[in-house]
């Protein structure tokens, strides 16, 4: 499988699991019947083979940091979400985690909807929430 067939294996099967209930502490045994972010990503990626880790700032660390200006379908984007972790690389913390699928869209397990939902991009990018973004693939 090519690396842009994998994306669109990505993204088709993050769309597939839309409004799929949202758990906070889902575990990746769950999925596909709950999911949280970190569980969310990590399931759809090994979909193509690649293995994440389980928590969203521990994928952070993964991949290639990406300028929000060079953004392509398949990324992560990390954000400070609602309640972060922190390590020393991100000592602001890392609370959350969503796809970009292009359109200005990701696709995420969100808590505030209680569900995977597909929702604009921009928010995201804004500076005071975004954490970093990563190219995994």
């Amino acid at each position: 499988m090519t690396k842009e067939e994998k994306i669109q294996k990505i993204i088709k099967t993050a769309r597939r699991y839309l409004n799929t209930p949202y758990k906070k502490a889902a575990r990746f045994y769950e999925a596909p019947e709950v999911f949280n972010c970190s569980t969310f990503t990590k399931f759809i990626f090994e979909k193509v083979g690649k293995i994440l880790p389980k928590k969203a700032i521990s994928q952070a660390t993964r991949g290639r940091k990406i300028n929000p200006k060079n953004i392509k379908l398949g990324d992560l984007v990390f954000i400070r979400g609602r309640a972060g972790y922190y390590n020393s690389d991100f000592p602001d913390g890392v609370g959350h985690v969503a796809i970009f699928v292009g359109n200005n869209k990701v696709i995420s397990a969100k808590g505030s909807f209680h569900r995977v939902v597909e929702e604009n991009v921009k928010k995201y990018l804004d500076e005071d929430q975004l954490r970093t973004i990563r190219r995994v693939l």
